[in-house]
């Protein structure tokens, strides 16, 4: 199977852990599964608009769908997501 583990953290610590750990637990049960990593901080997304053209039109439509796109592929190439973050 193949898995997304998206980090909304901007550094490694734990939280990142955590996602180790849970990337860890899949492989014992399942040695073929595979992993793909994207870290939100790397992307430079820009704030939403809050237009919904994504949901009314399609992500396509999105104004910044030509940074976003990336993430969006990566989800329905997955099995699985998985989505880390820092919580304060």
């Amino acid at each position: 199977m193949k898995y997304l583990i998206v980090n909304g953290s901007s550094r490694k610590g734990n939280t990142w852990q955590l996602a180790a750990a849970a990337q860890n637990e899949i492989m014992a049960i399942d040695k073929n599964s595979k992993f793909r990593q994207i870290h939100i901080s790397r992307l430079n997304l820009p704030f939403c608009t809050g237009c919904s053209r994504c949901f009314r039109l399609g992500n396509e439509k999105c104004p910044h769908y030509n940074i976003i796109s990336e993430v969006i592929e990566a989800m329905d190439l997955s099995d699985g997501v998985i989505f880390v973050s820092a919580t304060y």
